[in-house]
């Protein structure tokens, strides 16, 4: 909106600068026109390209503050972060701003300390310091973590964004051995705690929070009001078919499908705001398939109630959610924006949708809280605890069922996939695998490797790339069987 303005008063700008050269020709007696020629030369001289009158408003704006009050209030409200550091061996760097880098690449020297500011809200920060560990929370609208003049590497950190409705921010580190990590959104640890690994560099900036509402036409109701993310759309225990969706963001752009009964897949919509589906066509709506585009650091992630299975999985950015083929109902949905870290890493879907076969049973509520906690994590680097998640698959699935069902009978004392397999395994079959189970595989590492079923075959697992989802055909290493952490049946 702010570039948009300039630009518009550029044009004005531009416009009255060129009326000046036929100005000087109407008011003959201001110029000596010797000739057409001489005219020309004029016109050529006088008259300025679009571009340099441009950059000459541009300069006016920031050199005179020529900017209109309706600018200047929204660009108040828009929160500027800066942040500068001190490195080993250089000492104090100056402030980098909105993504730059600040620190270094390539020359092995720790980043020590980090102060960060913004011009609106606050910012809460913590970090994880060689030595001394987990840090105390410092919050204002200037921060500092880390330390000058100790030689401690600065291993972890921890950022969030307060009082600024509409923004948040999302950072990434360089770290020693690995390069630049993924983007981490507000409050999430990025580094790692534990393994001796240097932060060396950092990138800091702010991004708008897209606001996503969805509203639809429901068999036996017709139209229903939009909701907003993440609440339910439509019905369940109803048996009333969803027939269409309409879904807008307030940042970036929407892409969409449907599988639509007797049409099968729709075309592809995109916008702010999209429809898909049919009504007054008594025509149910049987899967769906939904990106969030330009909407930096977000994606969406999406499920459906079907008839007859009920809610399924989250889906992510991009994924079919919901069957083709079988003639099944979707009869809700719920669609949420989430950091993009958190699913950067789901494997593609098949061409047709996995729905669970007729003979699955539901979840039980132990179970779905399992998977819900694990389908947090896909994506990120590290454990809830801070840890680097390469290598820590055992540890990885220890937390996912103790953060979801928080009992102390769920220990933690197998400290490798293999023991857990040995102590607590139940089956080697693959077939009806329960939904929350640990599941076993042997590979290459003597310690094995251990991941969480979510259900329809996807099993979530701690991997060498971070927290990642996959189908059970295509993990890595040969398949043991599944059984339960700790022993303790879901």
């Amino acid at each position: 909106m702010i570039a948009r303005e300039i630009i518009l008063a550029s044009d004005n700008a531009y416009t009255l600068l060129s009326t000046i050269p036929l100005f000087l020709e109407i008011n003959g007696n201001t110029i000596n026109r010797k000739s057409s020629n001489n005219n020309s030369n004029f016109r050529r001289n006088i008259k300025m390209s679009k571009a340099r009158v441009i950059s000459m408003t541009l300069a006016m704006v920031l050199l005179l503050g020529i900017i209109p009050p309706s600018v200047q209030a929204q660009a108040a409200n828009i929160p500027q972060v800066s942040y500068s550091g001190h490195v080993q061996s250089i000492g104090d760097i100056p402030a980098q701003s909105n993504g730059q880098v600040l620190g270094t690449t390539g020359r092995s020297l720790r980043l020590e300390e980090i102060t960060v500011s913004t011009t609106v809200g606050q910012i809460r920060a913590s970090g994880h310091v060689q030595s001394i560990g987990d840090t105390t929370d410092v919050i204002g609208s200037t921060v500092t973590i880390g330390t000058r003049g100790r030689a401690l590497r600065l291993e972890s950190i921890r950022l969030s964004l307060e009082g600024a409705p509409g923004y948040a921010l999302r950072y990434k580190v360089h770290q020693a051995g690995s390069g630049w990590s993924l983007w981490f959104g507000n409050d999430q640890w990025a580094g790692s705690k534990g393994q001796s690994i240097r932060i060396e560099a950092i990138q800091i900036e702010v991004v708008s929070i897209p606001a996503i509402r969805y509203s639809g036409h429901v068999q036996g109701i017709g139209d229903v009001p939009a909701v907003s993310s993440p609440n339910t759309l439509g019905t369940t225990g109803q048996s009333r078919r969803l027939e269409e969706i309409t879904l807008s963001t307030t940042v970036g752009h929407i892409r969409a499908r449907g599988h639509v009964q007797s049409i099968g897949d729709t075309s592809e919509v995109k916008g702010s705001t999209v429809t898909i589906g049919t009504r007054g066509r008594a025509l149910r709506l049987e899967s769906v398939v939904l990106s969030l585009e330009n909407a930096p650091g977000y994606v969406l992630r999406y499920r459906v109630h079907q008839a007859g299975s009920g809610w399924s999985r989250w889906f992510g950015d991009n994924q079919w959610a919901g069957s083709k083929g079988q003639s099944i109902r979707i009869e809700a949905i719920q669609v949420e924006v989430i950091s993009q870290s958190l699913l950067a890493t789901l494997a593609p879907t098949p061409s047709t949708p996995v729905t669970p076969p007729p003979s699955s049973n539901a979840p039980s509520a132990n179970a779905q809280a399992v998977v819900n906690e694990t389908m947090r994590w896909v994506g990120s680097r590290t454990l809830p605890d801070g840890r680097n998640a390469s290598g820590l698959c055992q540890a990885f699935v220890y937390q996912m069922v103790y953060r979801a069902l928080r009992t102390s009978r769920v220990d933690d004392s197998r400290r490798t996939a293999l023991d857990a397999w040995h102590s607590w395994g139940v089956s080697t079959s693959s077939n009806n695998i329960p939904v929350g189970a640990a599941v076993y595989f042997r590979v290459t590492n003597p310690a094995g490797h251990v991941g969480i079923h979510v259900g329809n075959g996807n099993i979530v697992h701690a991997w060498t790339d971070g927290i990642r989802i996959q189908h059970l055909s295509t993990m890595p290493g040969t398949y043991l069987g599944w059984g339960w952490q700790a022993g303790f049946p879901l």
